[in-house]
């Protein structure tokens, strides 16, 4: 009988720790879902026609857009208001803040450049001995160059007169400075989203001479959108990892052949293997929005975008050692597909993303998404 009772006690102990575990995220839903009607509820409400490309100035610096996005970046979700009353709270805390920021050590200088377009990469001519020279990637723009941008150096582009101007990613061979790679065409605007894709890419561009000279790689030709390049030393020999995805240009989807995925080559580009295991329930590879390395160079990471078409493998985190057998956390997917999509007539709120991944220089176990 006293056996029993211990049983018991043992199994309320448990009941109630683990309610204690789960409240605060069960809560945490709660704020999120409620959120979330409060802002679905907001637009419904609003006078004007968010979503109506025809209207006069659509755009959200349009005054009364511009307060609505205002709303929805203050207000409380317990209030269902602006807290105009704790304005002169969060101003103090700014100037307590802004006097901090003056005590560091770090700061800014700005560097006068038009390049035409977004700039999506930035990578430092690794063939200049003293360090200052840069390349700079731009969507619309092609490939520029300066020698020194800390001293206001002019831009200059490296070539007006490629078949593709849209650069979005860049690495240099560690084995060899003078062989640096740049994929072309603009994935992150290439789904339907609040404008069109810039373009659609040519694949990868090669440098064999250090920047100066270019070449398509014909190898690569049929890929669409390269979202990353990443170039490891895997014992003594240079391995270009790729990640290669489909995406919608001018209302039209364009694929990118033989499919999405990581594609890794060993030969300098001339032929290539897609390495990461397919979507479950679908027949095609995960799509990878972002390639990176750990510190000590023996984990490749891979953040995941979507399909043009479907929303299936994104916000999925994987690793592999070799490059070639990977590990896919899909548990931030499954949460969000699970518990947080939201829909009305006209958009959807909250579905799967792009991952954008960073590692600690300082710890080769850290990363950041």
């Amino acid at each position: 009988m006293k056996k029993r009772n211990y049983y018991l006690l043992f199994a309320i102990c448990v009941v109630a720790g683990l309610s204690l575990i789960f409240r605060p995220m069960n809560e945490q839903k709660e704020a999120r879902y409620k959120l979330d009607n409060l802002l679905l509820t907001s637009a419904q409400d609003f006078p004007g026609d968010l979503m109506n490309p025809n209207e006069k100035n659509p755009g959200f610096d349009r005054p009364d857009k511009a307060a609505y996005a205002d709303f929805r970046k203050t207000v409380d979700p317990s209030l269902e208001r602006v807290p105009a009353e704790r304005l002169r709270t969060a101003y103090l805390q700014t100037k307590t803040l802004e006097r901090f920021k003056s005590a560091q050590s770090l700061s800014w200088q700005s560097s006068p450049a038009n390049m035409g377009g977004r700039t999506r990469v930035l990578l430092p001519d690794p063939n200049d001995p003293a360090g200052k020279r840069l390349f700079a990637g731009s969507v619309t723009g092609g490939l520029w160059v300066c020698d020194d941008p800390t001293q206001n150096a002019p831009w200059n582009p490296v070539d007006d007169f490629w078949p593709n101007l849209s650069v979005s990613c860049m690495a240099a061979d560690p084995n060899n400075s003078q062989h640096i790679y740049l994929g072309t065409g603009e994935s992150q605007t290439a789904l339907i989203i609040y404008r069109e894709s810039s373009t659609r890419g040519i694949g990868l561009l090669k440098s064999p001479d250090g920047g100066q000279s270019w070449q398509a790689l014909e190898s690569t030709a049929d890929w669409a959108y390269v979202t990353d390049l990443l170039i490891r030393d895997e014992n003594g020999q240079s391995v270009i990892y790729a990640g290669v995805v489909s995406g919608i240009y001018k209302g039209k989807l364009h694929e990118s052949e033989p499919g999405d995925g990581l594609y890794r080559s060993s030969d300098g580009g001339q032929s290539w293997e897609q390495v990461l295991p397919q979507i479950p329930g679908t027949d095609r590879a995960y799509a990878p929005s972002d390639i990176a390395l750990s510190s000590d160079g023996q984990r490749i990471f891979v953040g995941t975008t979507y399909h043009g078409e479907d929303r299936h493998g994104a916000s999925c985190l994987m690793f592999s050692d070799d490059g070639l057998d990977w590990t896919v956390n899909s548990n931030y997917y499954d949460a969000i597909s699970s518990d947080l999509t939201i829909k009305n007539s006209q958009r959807v709120f909250n579905f799967p993303g792009r991952v954008v991944l960073a590692t600690a220089p300082s710890d080769p176990d850290r990363l950041y998404a």
